[in-house]
């Protein structure tokens, strides 16, 4: 005997309006979740809850231009198949060998928290800002571009892989962007002299390590 809830499902009317209802309340959730942002102690608490008011809403302008151009490369790049690693760098990272580039940009951010990403940078309009985890140089980009947007600003940005980095750069050259600082090696050998050098940082973006401890230990 199904659940009350599975049977519900099936009836397409009852079904459509139990999505409507939760996407309902989903909605009043997010608004109340904006409210409390916009109204915290903190600063950029109302450019916070503005970049979280425009997910789901299209961009427009030289906002929407930025991101399709963006979105276009990524296209371009998944439809490579050809090896990541072709030992014209020496040997490859810890997860790059027996990788495609097509494999190597499916694990990028994926076009709604990156946009979230630009968003939140054309809100808060940091003018240094550190990423942890290069990668493809999709999240960097979208970084990039929202402060080339804004008219000032620069990104560092880390990774121990100097094959997803070359994507990166090239990516980034492909779309104008001269505002990116790379940095290759683990971060335990280069987050110290990068810290040392950019002083402060008004915004840091950590999606390199992604083991608890090691990513605490980045902070002490």
């Amino acid at each position: 005997m199904g659940t009350l809830k599975g049977l519900v499902k099936n009836i397409p009317l009852t079904a459509g309006l139990q999505r409507w209802y939760g996407n309902m309340m989903a909605v009043q959730r997010g608004t109340r979740i904006i409210k409390a942002i916009a109204s915290s102690p903190y600063p950029q608490g109302a450019a916070i809850a503005h970049a979280v008011a425009s997910i789901g809403q299209m961009p427009a302008g030289g906002e929407l231009e930025d991101i399709n151009a963006i979105e276009a490369q990524r296209r371009k790049y998944l439809s490579r198949n050809d090896q990541l690693v072709d030992g014209t760098l020496g040997d490859g990272g810890l997860y790059d060998n027996e990788v495609t580039i097509r494999e190597a940009f499916g694990v990028s951010k994926s076009p709604k928290p990156a946009i979230f990403l630009y968003m939140l940078i054309r809100a808060l309009k940091p003018s240094t800002v550190l990423e942890l985890g290069t990668n493809t140089g999709i999240s960097s980009a979208f970084i990039a571009s929202a402060l080339k947007r804004n008219g000032e600003g620069r990104v560092v940005t880390l990774d121990a892989s100097s094959y997803r980095q070359r994507l990166a750069r090239e990516m980034h050259q492909n779309l104008g962007l001269t505002n990116v600082s790379y940095v290759n090696g683990l971060f335990t050998d280069t987050l110290d002299s990068v810290l040392s050098d950019m002083r402060e940082i008004d915004l840091a973006f950590i999606d390199g390590h992604h083991l608890y401890q090691p990513t605490l230990d980045y902070f002490t």
